[in-house]
């Protein structure tokens, strides 16, 4: 016994790769008297074939289409991410500001049920977004 291994599909593949290559090396006439031999017209064999490639054509375009919208939107999707973080820890910068520049803020500032504790995530949070609406606001009035 053999003690390689063979690919039963080798052979095949090889046989198929001659077909192509004397497919390819054949003149026009040639190829024309040899579909003619099959009874097929060279004219609409070739029609069919350009179809065949045309459709694989646009089936690789939809493909990388697709891929590149998938990327675009998860580059979309980071970008958004990356400014919100960003419009974020502006806000908070601003804050910070506020408070230290205002001696009496803290003491102004009234959050419901606190009980004299310092500010909770909710209340910042809620800071946070009055400030980015004025700051939006402003905005507006600029361009406006």
């Amino acid at each position: 016994m053999n003690s390689k291994k063979t690919n039963p599909s080798l052979p095949l593949k090889r046989l198929e790769e001659a077909l192509v290559d004397s497919i390819l090396n054949m003149s026009e006439s040639e190829l024309d008297a040899e579909m003619r031999e099959m009874n097929l017209d060279p004219k609409d064999v070739a029609a069919r074939t350009k179809a065949a490639v045309d459709r694989g054509v646009i089936s690789a375009n939809k493909a990388s289409l697709v891929h590149a919208r998938t990327q675009l939107a998860g580059a979309k999707s980071s970008l958004s991410v990356s400014a919100a973080s960003r419009d974020r820890a502006g806000a908070l910068a601003r804050f910070e500001k506020m408070k230290v520049g205002d001696t009496e803020l803290p003491s102004s500032m009234m959050m419901a049920a606190r009980k004299g504790q310092g500010l909770s995530e909710e209340d910042i949070e809620g800071v946070l977004e009055d400030l980015d609406d004025l700051e939006k606001l402003e905005k507006g009035d600029d361009q406006g």
